[in-house]
């Protein structure tokens, strides 16, 4: 009973989170990169609430088999604790709208607190620097203990002096998430490493990917269902966040050509596969960093990152090509034809708004410019 009062939140804890995975996947974009580190880290953690548990259970266990499988389930724990902090300082870097990636000196220096850590938690099974299993099977703190905590907290103390320095960059929304989360296994991790056999750093964690699943969710992850585009409240959010950084970016406006032609035609079935082709399309031509919002209706926004005006056009041609290639290949008896606008936002255009009119215009002038086209609606 004793045993389970210690590994009673750890088991609350990877239940509820187990929960959030399943609903994450269903519901977050899995393209985007801060999606899918979520994810990566929310199956991690949970992995990790299960091996700590199995710990508890093991401790003090008899039989001959208990201590090696103890010291492998230990050495796991020591080396994951640095490595998702470390993580989470990356993560918080993309998160805060730093977009540079770090410079190959910075990034090789900041990894060295997790490659240390890994060196001395696989000696602590020879010479238990960090932890030992007994003769009696029962865990014990190694001399070096103090060693792997300053490890762990080393990236949360970074990311929190990153977000103090950047602030500026954060939106308010951001500035209290990445607070919240990163201060929650801090205070955790403490309270364990100052008084042992009570298990709170990695249900600490797993509350705070709640936290940062929840704004997610809310937040500016919204996925439009038919089309797997983002949706435009999404678009918005990312964008204010986006114009705090002064790399240029580009917006492509799609509208997809008869679309009621194709519904009162062929039925909204049909309707349906067109504006999920159109999405696969430029889904397909843009980078795993850009990303594809449904305005509405029939009407698409690529966002279309560190593009000059001449990569911008290819983009819009490599999706043109895919559309081309999936009329050709696709059996319909209509085609899919778009009208498009496109540039890159220079400083004529300080508010979004007025860059997204701007490019809006565009795409009509493109519908209009087109001399006589075909009826996307009409029978081959």
């Amino acid at each position: 009973m004793n045993s389970y009062f210690r590994i009673d939140v750890n088991l609350l804890a990877a239940l509820m989170l187990a929960v959030i995975l399943i609903i994450a996947y269903g519901r977050l974009d899995r393209r985007d990169r801060l999606n899918r580190a979520f994810l990566v880290t929310t199956l991690i953690v949970i992995l990790q609430l299960v091996v700590e548990t199995m710990t508890c259970v093991l401790n003090g266990m008899p039989g001959a088999w208990v201590r090696p499988f103890a010291l492998f389930l230990h050495v796991v724990l020591f080396i994951a604790a640095p490595g998702l902090t470390y993580s989470w300082y990356r993560l918080s870097r993309h998160v805060g709208g730093t977009f540079k990636p770090l410079p190959k000196p910075t990034a090789a220096l900041m990894l060295v607190p997790f490659c240390v850590s890994v060196v001395f938690s696989v000696l602590s099974c020879f010479n238990g620097a960090y932890f030992d299993i007994d003769s009696m099977n029962v865990y014990v703190r190694g001399p070096w203990f103090g060693l792997s905590a300053a490890m762990t907290y080393f990236y949360l103390v970074a990311t929190l002096w990153k977000i103090v320095v950047d602030r500026k960059l954060y939106m308010r929304e951001d500035l209290v998430l990445m607070t919240t989360a990163t201060i929650l296994p801090i205070v955790g991790g403490l309270l364990q490493s100052l008084f042992y056999g009570i298990l709170l750093m990695w249900s600490s964690v797993a509350f705070a990917l709640i936290v940062v699943f929840i704004f997610l969710e809310q937040r500016f992850i919204r996925v439009d269902r038919l089309t797997g585009a983002r949706t435009r409240d999404s678009f918005e959010y990312h964008v204010k966040r986006r114009l705090r950084h002064p790399a240029s970016f580009g917006l492509v406006y799609l509208d997809l050509d008869s679309l009621k032609a194709i519904n009162d035609g062929y039925g909204h079935d049909e309707g349906d596969c067109a504006l999920r082709a159109v999405a696969n399309a430029v889904k397909s031509a843009i980078g795993d960093e850009d990303y594809l919002v449904r305005l509405g209706g029939d009407e698409f926004l690529a966002f279309v990152d560190g593009v000059d005006l001449d990569a911008l056009k290819r983009v819009v041609g490599r999706a043109k090509d895919h559309l081309e290639a999936y009329n050709a290949s696709a059996g319909k008896p209509y085609r899919i034809d778009v009208s498009v606008g496109y540039d890159v936002r220079s400083d004529r255009y300080p508010e979004i708004e007025d860059f997204i009119r701007h490019v809006d215009h565009l795409m009509y002038r493109d519908k209009q410019n087109r001399h006589a086209p075909a009826d996307p609606g009409a029978p081959r």
